[in-house]
């Protein structure tokens, strides 16, 4: 519980001391601060490709059986309820799912490009979410059990001191952390550790300070993950039938996928408790309504901040209405 202290000890006393209880209130409205003209962005980068099955677009649990073929496999945690009723995430987010309630959660974005090697497809995010002003950069310290927790604690001091755009980065290391080709399951509980509290931490230092509604705490990843196999990762073809895990070794999500990913925002003007978008329910799981593309995200961020878009259509679905 380092993170929590972390947190805790810098002025958000009443937030990570009682997640760490399980006193979550299910509710915000605490401050009713007017929103200043300038909103402030916070971008939680955590490269290395996640699986939004287990965690924040759940399938159904499929656990370990040897022999079991790649199309049983759809998840390899449970999901469970959150705090917004139309959402479930998996169990790894046990915090965060106290949170989501101040979260618009897109499950449907596609990159065009349908690239899965990871330094484009990071490329490709980080240019998305690139404005018309400087970025303040904060590369998380991870040797530290409390890394992210003083990087978040970090970047929410800087944005209410009016910094416009702070950007946290997991240190990225292939075939660790989030970039698991083996032993996927194990390795996503300990890579989720680190971050189902200090997320959600911030989210309430940001609210309990009256910053969330004039602060975007965006979290994303540059790809998805999906079941290995032939033909290649992701394909119409890849439905898993000729995939067989006979090892916990193999038993996970341990190819890049372009086709569907997940992305998130909390606070801002982004719509509280709302979920877009909606992947198939079979392999290989592309996106079936609502698709949004990095243009989008761009076009979308780029006018809740107030700038003129480079490209892209508005999702105005994502946001309130103007008050």
């Amino acid at each position: 519980f380092l993170a929590t202290s972390a947190i805790a000890s810098a002025g958000a006393a009443l937030g990570p001391a009682n997640l760490a209880s399980g006193a979550v209130p299910a509710t915000a409205a605490v401050h009713t601060t007017p929103q200043p003209t300038g909103l402030r962005l916070i971008h939680l980068f955590l490269p290395g490709g996640w699986p939004c099955n287990d965690l924040w677009d759940p399938k159904p649990h499929s656990p370990f059986r040897p022999g079991m073929r790649g199309s049983e496999l759809t998840a390899t945690v449970p999901s469970g309820s959150s705090s917004a009723s139309s959402i479930q995430l998996g169990q790894p987010l046990d915090f965060v799912s106290r949170v989501i309630d101040r979260a618009t959660l897109v499950r449907s974005l596609v990159d065009e490009t349908n690239t899965l090697d990871h330094h484009a497809a990071q490329t490709r995010m980080l240019a998305a979410l690139t404005f018309n002003y400087p970025v303040h950069e904060i590369t998380v310290d991870a040797s530290r059990t409390d890394g992210l927790a003083q990087a978040l604690l970090a970047a929410t001091k800087l944005t209410a001191q009016s910094t416009p755009h702070v950007r946290v980065t997991l240190p990225f290391t292939p075939f660790n952390g989030l970039d698991a080709h083996e032993q996927g399951h194990r390795q996503l509980l300990e890579v989720m550790q680190t971050i189902d509290l200090p997320l959600t931490a911030a989210v309430w230092q940001l609210e309990h300070s009256g910053e969330l509604d004039r602060t975007i705490l965006c979290v994303s990843s540059e790809l998805n993950r999906t079941i290995a196999g032939c033909p290649a990762p992701g394909s119409d073809l890849n439905t898993g039938e000729n995939l067989v895990i006979n090892s916990p070794r193999d038993y996970g999500f341990h190819a890049p996928f372009a086709a569907a990913n997940s992305i998130l925002f909390f606070g801002g003007p982004f719509k509280r408790g709302h979920l877009f978008g909606k992947t198939g329910s079979r392999h290989p799981m592309r996106v079936i309504d609502n698709p949004v593309t990095l243009d989008d995200i761009h076009a979308t961020l780029a006018t809740a901040l107030g700038q003129p878009p480079r490209t892209g259509r508005i999702i105005t679905d994502l946001l309130r209405a103007a008050t």
